[in-house]
């Protein structure tokens, strides 16, 4: 039995009959004769030599020669003929075995209804869920015998998420790029209007992400709520992705719904309870780009507030230093200042405010001070430093009532005490007519009332309880 010797040819002289197929190179035609493909399915290609009629079955799963026969598969489908144009010097291809790792049952042979079968066995269920799973788990066997047997590359599961969507945002390129080769609508949406795209890029997928633009995501497309792959990166804090989607046409000062670019939600780090610099490097890599600092969201409200809201002091720094305005307000008349006491932010954020010049008795539309704000959400801390810096304890709000009078409705004694230290005017009456003590008896704060008789006496936290001291019983008489 003669033996085929095979020799490097250009791939293209295939393109036409196997377009999605990645065979080794010297499987490709034959060294010193013409070879002709005689038969082939979705596992194996026969090659015959016509000079010897031996055909050598190829293994389209490993690239490699199943074996040689001394058989004319002739009367198979002739798909067409290739030339060499290599010299007969290639390489002696004898039967090898499967490479080590390589999934030998992840396409066998029999086309769809082998591929069902084989899912059967595994039992995975032929359905969008199982499929959608598949991909999230990074599966790339099941994939494929999902696609082999049939499956459509777009199917949703029950929440309307694609395969690609759900291997996009974990990260499984092998996977992605398997699903854009059967015909994936790399712009599908979900019932939320997320594409694969804004699932990578809210990840950090950089690679995947680059993967989908060069095969045709939009890289602007919005959600129904204005987001889009660039502001899902910034939120997240994801500044590679963020840098990625720069250089390949993302709209810098592109607004959600709600008018906030990518640096204002970036700058108050949404996605956290609490600060932690998580989305600090996709602020940093903003503003590299040049995002504009002075931009307003529809309420008014800027990159600066958003992150005094959340005590993000770092990104507060390095969008000062960017040149965003200090006292800037919002629609309500409300400065970072403001926003910080008001959203209860820590006492570093309004140092770091008043630092940098931020005016302490700013009043908002309705008169409030963030010495105010203070008193109210009881921040003992920034009541300190905003007295400190120079607030005025007896500036009035349009109700006509001062810092010592909000201490005293929402029941602060550890504020009232400071104000009252610093000088607070007790006798100052609201739009009613009311003194802080009069709005202390009415509504029955007797602590409040003790302290105007004894202002250096400490205050009492009327916010917790008292706990009545009982007597101990008395120990029952011994018998007689």
């Amino acid at each position: 039995m003669a033996t085929l010797r095979f020799a490097s040819v250009s791939p293209r002289h295939f393109a036409f009959f196997f377009p999605m197929k990645r065979l080794s190179l010297g499987l490709l035609a034959a060294a010193s004769m013409a070879a002709t493909v005689t038969a082939a399915d979705d596992s194996y290609l026969y090659v015959t030599n016509e000079v010897s009629n031996d055909t050598s079955v190829i293994d389209l799963q490993t690239n490699q020669l199943a074996g040689t026969y001394p058989i004319d598969l002739s009367s198979g489908k002739v798909l067409g003929k290739v030339e060499t144009t290599a010299e007969p010097e290639g390489v002696n291809l004898t039967p090898k075995p499967a490479s080590e790792g390589a999934v030998a049952d992840s396409k066998p042979a029999g086309g769809a209804d082998a591929a069902k079968a084989e899912l059967a066995r595994r039992e995975i269920e032929f359905t969008g869920d199982a499929f959608v799973q598949a991909a999230a788990d990074g599966k790339e066997d099941v994939v494929a015998l999902f696609l082999e047997a049939g499956m459509d590359s777009n199917i949703t599961n029950k929440y309307s998420y694609t395969p690609l969507m759900f291997a996009s945002g974990q990260g499984r390129l092998p996977i992605v790029k398997l699903l854009v080769e059967h015909k994936a609508n790399v712009d599908a949406r979900s019932k939320d209007d997320m594409t694969a795209l804004m699932s990578a890029a809210s990840e950090g997928r950089v690679d995947v992400a680059d993967y989908l633009l060069a095969h045709g995501a939009d890289v602007n497309a919005k959600r129904g709520d204005g987001y889009n792959a660039l502001i899902w990166a910034a939120s997240n804090g994801q500044a590679d992705a963020v840098n990625l989607l720069l250089s390949k046409g993302a709209e810098l000062e592109a607004k959600e719904n709600l008018g906030a670019t990518a640096l204002i939600v970036a700058s108050n780090n949404p996605t956290k309870e609490d600060a932690d610099g998580k989305t600090l490097p996709a602020v940093e890599a903003l503003l590299k780009a040049g995002a504009n600092v002075h931009l307003k969201a529809r309420d008014g409200q800027t990159a600066l507030m958003t992150a005094a809201t959340k005590g993000e002091d770092d990104i507060a720094e390095k969008l000062i230093a960017a040149g965003a305005e200090i006292d800037v307000v919002d629609a309500e008349g409300r400065s970072a200042l403001i926003h910080s006491a008001q959203m209860k932010a820590p006492p570093s954020t309004a140092r770091l405010l008043l630092k940098h010049g931020a005016n302490v008795n700013l009043q908002a539309k309705d008169g409030t001070t963030a010495l105010m704000w203070a008193a109210h959400r009881k921040l003992t801390g920034v009541l300190k430093a905003l007295l400190a810096t120079g607030a005025d304890p007896d500036v009035q709000d349009l109700a006509g009532r001062t810092a010592l009078m909000h201490a005293v409705k929402f029941a602060r004694g550890d504020c009232a005490q400071l104000l009252l230290s610093s000088g607070a005017d007790t006798n100052i009456k609201d739009a009613d007519g009311n003194t802080a003590g009069d709005l202390a008896q009415r509504a029955h704060q007797d602590w409040f009332l003790a302290m105007l008789q004894n202002p250096t006496q400490a205050a009492a936290d009327p916010a917790k309880p008292k706990t009545e001291k009982t007597a101990e019983p008395t120990p029952a008489a011994k018998a007689p």
